[in-house]
């Protein structure tokens, strides 16, 4: 199961478990962690899309160094332009 399909899972299991609030309050703790997994782009060029902070490596300059693979502070997958070799 790809997790783009397991998120339309869980947002329809919440949707027909609108009565019970922990229930919603589960499936809305898994949707986050799910979307989390999904890459996003990067945006300007070194910063998460989803909290906007820069990645802190060992120079201070996740480009430089390194790509992330995910924010170290949001936990947010991060899909960049370009590979760097």
């Amino acid at each position: 199961m790809t997790n783009e399909r397991a998120l339309e899972f869980l947002k329809s299991a919440r949707e027909t478990r609108k009565d019970c609030a922990i229930a919603a309050a589960v499936y809305n703790i898994a949707i986050e962690a799910v979307e989390k997994q999904i890459a996003k782009k990067v945006i300007m060029r070194d910063c998460c899309p989803t909290c906007g902070s820069k990645g802190i490596t060992e120079t201070g300059d996740p480009y430089i160094d390194y790509q992330l693979c995910y924010c170290n502070n949001c936990g947010q997958r991060l899909k960049w332009e370009e590979k760097r070799q």
